[in-house]
């Protein structure tokens, strides 16, 4: 086996591709690191690149400290836009009109686009494209003859199929994207898929999830955090994956200062300031990765991405979640929490904006059940089927 150069292109849409394509990312330094290999990652999105340096610099310093300095010279970042996804008014209200624009600008010029990507693939000497989920890593893949493995539970054919009836402008969009989606070489399909039917062929693996590594002392230290403030409360972190959403009336979690603490990932707008048992995490530029922030809260106010399901099943973490509007990944994730997490309930989404969550937190945690068993090993399985491709 030669090492390889692998070109991954997660969608910029959020945090969640970005997020499981870093655990497939960590499984392949690992292997380097334990078996004497040196197979490079280029990663090429608009996902910031904060979150996959820093991803992997805690996580590598942390757990393979030796083999740390090693990490650098494997990996690299290019922003580029890869893909459109859903253009978001905030992260709970999507905007169907500047997605359609957004999207036939992109996908109307395609073919100039794989040709710009085929020459960077080229230049990089790449040997394998892994694409989650933008049509173009496929197209520029086989333009540059370059063989390519999907990794994803949906894809935006799909999700654009909700939009035909406002729009029949998508119907183009879909069948450009159907396309470049039938070059891709095989699709890694993870568990609770939406229909994929543009992909030719499909291997089913295990689920990706992210899962805590320090302890519960260590994060609230590198928080800064009083830990005796947190005891005999349960805490709430209110999170909604990269994306802002404007409205929610923090200063009415006043009210719940003796029985809980919350976590929000949303600074204070200008001018205001949250009650004392509100205390904002800036993951962006704290010491610690997001999925060690389960170990310091009992459950998480969001909506379903993969990312975060993810993040709640290998944590064992309790969830309330809200709708994503028109999204249709949202019904398979829903499944997904009902079935495998310990506890998940429906909160409206003016449940969430103004803070009123005594209720459906009482009868979460009245509702703790044993969950039914699933693999987690999903990053690992995606790693050695890209580094045995």
């Amino acid at each position: 086996m030669t090492d390889k150069t692998i070109l991954f292109y997660p969608s910029g849409h959020g945090f969640g591709h970005a997020v499981r394509q870093i655990e497939i990312i960590k499984e392949i330094f690992k292997y380097n690191l334990q078996n004497g290999r040196a197979h490079k990652v280029i990663v090429r999105t608009t996902a910031p690149e904060w979150i996959f340096s820093k991803s992997l610099e805690l996580y590598f310093n942390k757990l393979y400290p030796a083999g740390f300095k090693k990490i650098s010279g494997w990996f690299s970042y290019y922003y580029a836009q890869n893909d459109v996804g859903t253009i978001q008014k905030d992260s709970l209200n999507m905007d169907v009109d500047l997605t359609y624009k957004a999207a036939r600008d992109f996908y109307l010029n395609l073919n100039e686009r794989e040709a710009r990507e085929a020459e960077f693939i080229k230049s990089q000497n790449v040997d394998l494209i892994v694409g989650d989920i933008p049509p173009l890593a496929f197209a520029a893949a086989d333009k540059a003859g370059v063989g390519s493995i999907g990794v994803s539970n949906f894809s935006w054919d799909y999700i654009y199929e909700e939009f035909i009836g406002d729009n029949p402008g998508f119907l183009q969009i879909i069948e450009i994207i159907r396309g470049a989606y039938s070059k891709c070489g095989r699709l890694l399909k993870l568990p609770f898929a939406c229909p994929l039917p543009a992909f030719k062929e499909t291997s089913p693996v295990a689920m990706i999830a992210r899962k805590p590594y320090m302890t519960t002392d260590e994060v609230f230290d590198l928080l800064s955090l009083d830990r005796p403030e947190f005891e005999d409360r349960k805490t709430v972190m209110i999170s909604f994956g990269g994306f802002d959403t404007d409205g929610i009336i923090y200063e009415n979690l006043a009210a719940y200062e003796a029985e809980f603490m919350f976590l929000t990932t949303m600074p204070p707008k200008a001018g205001q300031k949250n009650p004392r048992c509100v205390k904002y995490i800036d993951t962006a530029s704290c010491g610690v990765s997001f999925e060690n922030l389960f170990n310091i809260f009992d459950i998480i106010a969001t909506k379903p991405g993969y990312g975060v399901v993810g993040d709640i099943l290998g944590a064992g973490a309790m969830c309330l979640y809200t709708d994503r509007g028109r999204f249709r990944e949202y019904e398979y994730l829903v499944k997904f929490l009902e079935k495998h997490s310990v506890s998940s309930l429906y909160i409206t989404r003016d449940e969430i904006l103004n803070c009123d969550f005594k209720t459906k937190i009482n009868k979460l945690l009245a509702s703790r059940k044993k969950t039914a068993s699933i693999s987690l090993d999903g990053a690992y399985e995606c790693a050695m089927a890209i580094i045995n491709e």
